[in-house]
């Protein structure tokens, strides 16, 4: 299989120091060295969450770790709001009405900027037990204010349940600032790692909410009473959890963490905004300018519009096949009228991103989309902003 360049927006490219760490020896999930190594990944993750709160790590991906913030917070025809500016957002209404709740849905137009009165308004005519929210959503290349929206949420005693998936290592999150429950980060996106390993920070009033149900929440694996009692009465001998954990992914996960915390969460997230703000100058020079407006551009993905669903798919058919570039679709609606790009972790770097701004210029040119001084312009302005790095 040749070998592709991750410009999607996830899985994105693993640092290179982490696949070494998959080809060690397999070691087992439990024991007392593992169970040290578990304690230390936690410390660390706690470090880029910003928060004293515990954190977890679920041997599954990040859909089934907002499955596990509905299993154990809803109960039947519980008031759940959900912030829906894109199509992630979408998706949770989905999830909290599978598991009973009804849901409240705080509705924008795809990549819109917050209106918080209308969130205000919302709780205010409602008795909301939480809201769900899309901190970076991909369908749109926009991120969300939680900070603002969180301090509402909490006038009104509501819980906070954040999917940051997209963002985390790559966008500055503060889950004890900000008052987030339950916050679900990710391995293989802007952190560097590998997927099959979700971390999950978990607020006291989350796990009094799930702890304290009338009725028992289903199932086992995403089960949080059998979480607290595994880590109440497994940790003994080294086992924390109620499942089975991939050793090495969890030892891939720990590698990523020490690269982002060597390089600086401050310093991380700056050169994302920088690899972010190069192609989208570059693209607006060459005439696919972002779908999202400035003030909430993604630092980890972005989303061009302007096409065709006939030219959207031959852009990233040529790329993917004469420049072995991978970059997406669009979501939703937007399916046919976007690409996507990501920009995370390690492709958030001055290599790939000048590799993808040069490619993605003379596929525009090929195309017909843009001609050779408006690609030679924008290609110019985007490695020029790239230097910064």
């Amino acid at each position: 299989m040749t070998r592709k360049l991750l410009m999607i927006p996830g899985p994105s490219e693993a640092d290179p120091e982490v696949l070494p760490v998959l080809a060690k020896q397999v070691v087992a999930h439990y024991g007392d060295d593992f169970y040290k190594t578990y304690l230390d990944i936690s410390n660390k993750l706690k470090q880029v969450f910003k928060t004293k709160n515990d954190t977890i790590l679920l041997p599954a991906p990040g859909s089934a770790a907002l499955e596990m913030a509905a299993s154990n917070l809803i109960e039947s025809n519980d008031k759940i709001a959900v912030l829906i500016n894109g199509w992630f957002g979408e998706l949770s209404q989905f999830l909290i009405e599978s598991y009973g709740g009804k849901a409240i849905p705080i509705k924008f137009d795809y990549g819109a900027v917050i209106d918080l009165e209308k969130v205000k308004q919302t709780f205010a005519n409602n008795d909301i037990k939480a809201i769900f929210i899309i901190h970076n959503d991909t369908s749109t290349g926009s991120y969300t204010n939680i900070k603002e929206i969180s301090k509402i949420a909490k006038q009104f005693n509501s819980l906070v349940v954040v999917d940051a998936v997209s963002s985390f290592g790559g966008i500055n999150i503060e889950v004890d600032n900000w008052n987030i429950d339950f916050c679900v980060g990710y391995a293989s996106k802007a952190l560097g790692g590998v997927p099959g390993v979700t971390p999950i920070a978990i607020s006291k009033a989350f796990w009094d909410a799930a702890l304290n149900r009338k009725k028992p929440a289903p199932g086992r694996m995403l089960n949080l009473a059998c979480w607290d009692d595994a880590i109440k009465n497994w940790a003994y001998w080294g086992h924390p959890y109620p499942t089975t954990q991939s050793g090495s992914l969890i030892l891939a996960l720990d590698k990523a963490l020490d690269i982002v915390l060597k390089e600086g969460l401050d310093a991380r997230y700056e050169r994302h905004k920088i690899v972010s703000k190069s192609l989208r100058e570059c693209c607006k020079v060459m005439g696919i300018p972002p779908f999202t407006h400035e003030s909430t551009a993604s630092p980890t993905v972005t989303v061009l519009k302007g096409f065709t669903k006939d030219t959207d798919l031959k852009i990233r058919n040529m790329l993917e096949q004469k420049y072995n570039i991978m970059i997406s679709k669009g979501l939703g609606y937007l399916f046919g009228q976007v690409v996507r790009i990501g920009h995370m972790g390690t492709s958030a770097s001055y290599g790939h991103m000048s590799q993808t701004l040069m490619a993605l210029g003379n596929c525009l040119l090929d195309l017909g989309i843009s001609d050779k001084e408006t690609v030679k312009e924008g290609t110019h302005v985007g490695l020029n902003i790239l230097s910064k790095l």
